[in-house]
């Protein structure tokens, strides 16, 4: 769906020559009026939109309430905001569609060239059999019943009307003709059928009948008179001899006819005759299908050559392109049970006009000199103005114009506007410019220049101590706060500076009845009493936002744009300070992007945004956008103007929207849901019943469809699934699947929501029961615990004996491999130990291995840190160990390593550890050594082996080791860290000359800087 706003250029005088004048006489006359320029708004729907075939010739309403559409190539149903084709019409191959009607039954006919045939109210597809059809596509078709005879319909295709009746309610159909023969010579010649209407209340079908109007009482009817069937009307009651091509029975029971060149009226009590004249401007009609439909205001409108004529106090209003409607010949209209105006343009697909009757647009199209409006007001002397962005515009109500007032040509960057006492127009925008334009002279007046961004001009209300209102205008600029007046002429600009004044960038402005103003500014928000400022102070938190729209409240409180999630706040002054005293959340109002807060004489709120216009009549809000009328949903700053009767008028970036009926956004009918159908496995199920169902795969279809036709975008459905979630969750029409349903209990809930006006739907709910399989039920269950007692029972009784006598022996079996398993279960341990302790141990010095001593280390520093007690990791390192390997061999490097590892074991305590880290690195752990006791300790580590040397055999080697020593730091050193920290020292201690000890620095980030010698070092 796509909303559709046609503008048309305004025509430039081009002669004044009496020629044209009499043209001009001659065109008034023939139309019965003059075409206004208003702009009125539409909803288009086409192919994307679902509409395969653009061709529409007849829109019906069944009782549910669903439209069909029947084109050339099928059927459609409108479902909310797209169509949905009729499948069984397409698998038909039906054709173009003639007529369409609902019967007294609820059953929708459709009428082809070649077939005529019906749903019934399962939706299911009959066909009338044995009907030799042969419609051309030009020629008249018509359906039409009685609503109390719903088993009998009257045809008309090619001038020829025939009768269709079932004896049965359904199946069996015969067809036969409707007029009688014996009164055959009544009627005028030739005797051809034009047009059809039911007449319920008076149990009469009416008829185009050559160039007369026929009544037929069907037989059965409540005042069928055998001898009087058909009544023919025409001269002598004064009926015009014509071709009467549409007929249309209005809510009062009154009878429309409409011909090429007339439409009369026929009273429904004295049968008195008026005629109204040809709808169209042109004398002879020169389209294909002439139509009559009436509002549900009783207003009747007739399509014409050029577009739409309206009845209007006896006189057709023509309406055309320049008003936004489609250029194209309409062939159908039809207005829904809920006032929606639908059009069928030639080839241009379905339209809906939006806001109907409640709703006029002013645009370039009524002569406005751009497209953006910025704002709107009615003067002192009752003349409507708006701005654009380069004029300053007169709405000519009357004459259904615009009329800019400098003829196009720029007076400056019209953004704001107000009118002061004598009528005068002031303006300002992005420019900087003060103007006073005077409607009279048409001239506009430079006042002040250099004000910067000219924010907001106001004319005050009157409401100080001896103010009279509009003889002062408040401007709000770039530079501050200031005011001209009548006082000194209009002549001077008054800055208002210092005082406690706004200093710069005073955005917006509110007046109180009493004449105290409010600002908002860069600084803040400021009041003005009696010529005194003060600085209002927001509460801590509070997201006012620049620019705010603002307005104060008749009991002195303030409305104020505000931040996302409560873009509207409302405040009330104690002291200096401003206190929330309520808030409309984001929930309500979806957007902080404000452009205008007004209450009108009603107590009503109207907020303009970037989404359209949010409305609150004290018990409910309203949003309003283009589906409901509105030219943009794109408010502008002061755009807001209630007139004198209630109306309201918004300025738009595309033009200037006139909402005449306010209370009508308010009266929103409840949402609907219509639910096709809802199946379980093909089972289908019903409201109020809750059948159980035996199913290996249950899964649950749900086909929603809408007829939310008046706002299509809005409305949401709401579905809960009880017994497989409890949240409620939102779709659009279409189909819902559930599938993988387990045993239990289901209750599916469906709801309607309109988001606009925070309508819902009554639910609907269907609950059923899906069984567990027949093995989990209850009595499966019994019966295999029945059987399984007995079978337990039975097998226990015959092994008992077998039991008792093989016991003994079974014991002794046991009893011996018992035995044996338990001799093999501990030397499996002891082999198990030997072997860990095998695979942890280095081979050649029986210390741990590099993989053990980590592990060690790991386990010493998780104790370690949780207990927060000291762990000292130490780094040793063999000094010149390779000299020995290369001196002595490999032979006796092994035993000076192998002795090294002894002596330190036996230096260490019971609960340190030591590991060989790899070559002659070997790794140490001791818990509990903090840096206090670290030295002395340590000395005993180096003195175990450098003390005395080592002899093998006859060789006496004299051997010292080289000591890096790290802490774990309680905060930050993970054991990498750690270990690297040690070997850091160590390598010190190998650059300091060996056979010593150094610490890694406790200063350093990641303890590995050795930039300092702690105490201790050897």
């Amino acid at each position: 769906m796509t909303f559709k706003h046609v503008d048309s250029v305004p025509l430039s005088p081009a002669s004044r020559g009496s020629l044209l004048a009499v043209i001009l006489l001659v065109l008034l006359a023939f139309s019965g009026g003059v075409a206004r320029a208003q702009s009125y708004t539409f909803a288009h729907f086409g192919q994307e939109d679902g509409l395969l075939n653009p061709d529409a010739s007849a829109i019906v309403q069944d009782k549910r309430g669903v439209l069909w559409v029947g084109t050339e190539n099928g059927v459609f149903r409108a479902d909310g905001n797209h169509f949905v084709q009729v499948q069984s019409f397409a698998d038909a191959v039906f054709g173009a569609v003639l007529a369409m009607h609902v019967d007294g039954a609820g059953r929708v006919w459709v009428m082809g060239a070649k077939r005529l045939v019906y749903f019934d109210n399962n939706g299911a597809l009959h066909e009338v059999p044995d009907l030799a059809l042969n419609v051309v596509l030009d020629e008249s078709a018509r359906l039409a019943s009685l609503p109390d005879q719903p088993n009998t319909l009257f045809m008309l295709h090619g001038g020829l009307l025939q009768e269709v009746h079932s004896n049965d309610g359904n199946t069996g159909w015969t067809v036969q003709t409707a007029l009688p023969e014996a009164q055959l010579h009544d009627l005028p010649q030739p005797a051809e059928v034009h047009s059809l209407v039911a007449d319920p209340k008076r149990h009469v079908i009416w008829a185009g009948c050559g160039k007369a109007l026929c009544a037929l009482r069907p037989p059965g009817s409540e005042s069928a008179d055998p001898g009087s069937l058909l009544e023919v009307w025409d001269g002598r009651r004064n009926i015009p001899a014509d071709t009467w091509s549409r007929l249309l029975l209005a809510h009062d029971g009154s009878l429309w006819a409409r011909s090429a060149h007339d439409v009369i009226r026929l009273d429904p009590e004295t049968w008195q005759v008026t005629h109204f004249g040809n709808p169209s401007p042109h004398v002879v009609q020169s389209f294909s299908e002439p139509a009559l439909v009436e509002d549900p205001d009783g207003g009747m409108i007739a399509n014409t050559t050029d577009g739409l004529a309206r009845l209007t106090n006896g006189h057709w209003q023509q309406l055309s392109s320049a008003n936004g409607l489609p250029s194209s010949e309409i062939a159908t209209m039809f207005f829904d049970r809920k006032g929606g105006f639908w059009l069928s343009p030639v080839g241009q697909g379905m339209w809906r006009w939006l806001g109907y009757k409640n709703w006029q647009n002013w645009t370039r199209s009524a002569g406005m000199a751009g497209d953006v409006a910025w704002s709107t007001l009615r003067d002192p002397k009752g003349r409507l103005w708006a701005t654009s962005t380069n004029d300053v515009n007169l709405i000519d109500e009357a004459a259904g114009r615009v009329i800019p007032q400098n003829g196009g040509k720029a007076v400056g960057a019209v953004q704001t506007m107000t009118a002061d006492a004598r009528g005068h127009l002031w303006l300002g925008g992005n420019d900087g410019i003060l103007m006073d334009f005077d409607p009279a002279t048409r001239q506009t007046r430079s006042v002040a220049r250099d004000l910067g961004y000219i924010y907001a001009v106001r004319a005050d209300l009157g409401g100080g101590a001896g103010v009279v209102a509009g003889q002062r205008v408040w401007i709000c600029t770039a530079t501050g706060v200031g005011y001209v007046s009548s006082e000194d002429g209009w002549t001077h600009t008054h800055m208002l500076h210092g005082g406690g004044a706004p200093p710069s960038n005073a955005w917006s402005m509110a007046e109180a009845k009493d004449g105290t103003f409010w600002f908002s500014a860069a600084g803040g928000l400021y009041r003005l009493v009696n010529g005194t400022w003060s600085h209002v102070v927001v509460p801590d938190g509070t997201s006012l936002i620049d620019y705010p729209a603002m307005y104060v409240a008749a009991d002195q409180t303030l409305w104020i744009q505000a931040a996302l999630p409560h873009p509207l706040l409302h405040l009330r002054l104690e002291g200096n300070r401003a206190v929330i005293i309520g808030s409309v959340s984001s929930d309500i109002v979806a957007t902080d992007d404000l452009s205008f807060i007004t209450i009108d004489h009603r107590g009503w709120m109207w907020v303009g945004s970037d989404l359209g216009i949010y409305a609150f009549d004290g018990k409910r809000w309203v949003h309003c956008t283009q589906e409901d009328g509105l030219l943009s949903d794109d408010t502008d700053t002061s755009g807001v103007y209630e007139d004198r009767d209630g109306s309201m008028w918004f300025a738009t970036v595309s033009g200037v929207s006139h909402l005449l009926h306010p209370a009508q956004l308010f009266d929103v009918a409840t949402p609907t849901i219509d639910v096709q159908d809802v199946r379980i496995n093909g089972h289908k199920l019903e409201p109020g019943k809750n059948p159980n169902f035996n199913l290996r795969a249950p899964e649950l279809s749900v086909d929603l469809f809408s007829t939310n036709y008046q706002r299509p975008r809005a409305v949401v459905f709401l579905y809960r699934l009880s017994g497989r979630e409890d949240d409620w969750q939102a779709t659009g029409p279409g189909t819902l699947h559930f599938s993988g349903l387990r045993a239990g209990e289901y209750t599916l809930s469906l709801q309607a929501m309109d988001k606009r006006v925070h309508a819902f739907s009554t639910p609907i709910e269907y609950s059923f029961t899906v069984l567990p399989p027949w093995y989990r039920r209850d009595r499966s269950k019994v019966l295999a615990l029945t059987l399984l007692m007995l079978l337990i029972a039975g097998g226990w009784r015959l092994s008992l004996r077998n039991l008792k006598r093989n016991e003994a022996l079974l014991q002794q079996k046991v009893d011996l491999q018992t035995a044996q398993l338990l001799a093999e279960k501990q030397e499996l341990e002891r082999a198990q130990s030997r072997l860990v302790e095998t695979a942890r141990r280095d081979a050649l010095t029986g210390l741990l291995n590099r993989s053990a001593i980590f592990d060690v280390l790991a386990r010493m520093r998780r104790v370690a840190l949780a207990a927060k007690t000291p762990l000292s990791v130490v780094m040793a390192d063999l000094d010149h160990f390779k000299s020995i390997n290369d001196r002595y061999g490999h032979t006796i490097g092994d035993v000076v390593l192998r002795e090294c590892a002894a002596r330190l074991r036996e230096t260490l305590r019971p609960g340190d550890a030591v590991g060989r880290y790899g070559g002659e690195e070997l790794l140490i752990a001791i818990p509990g050594l903090d840096a206090e006791h670290a030295i002395a300790r340590l000395e005993e580590v180096r003195a175990a082996i450098a003390s005395r040397p080592i002899i093998h055999g006859e060789l006496v080697l004299y051997v010292t080791c080289s000591y890096g020593v790290a802490w774990v730091n309680h905060e930050q050193r993970d054991l990498e860290a750690l270990v690297h920290a040690a070997d850091e020292a160590l390598y010190v201690a190998k650059q300091n000359g060996r056979n010593r000890v150094e610490f890694a620095s406790p200063d350093s980030p990641h303890d590995s800087v050795l930039g300092r010698e702690l105490p201790g070092k050897l």
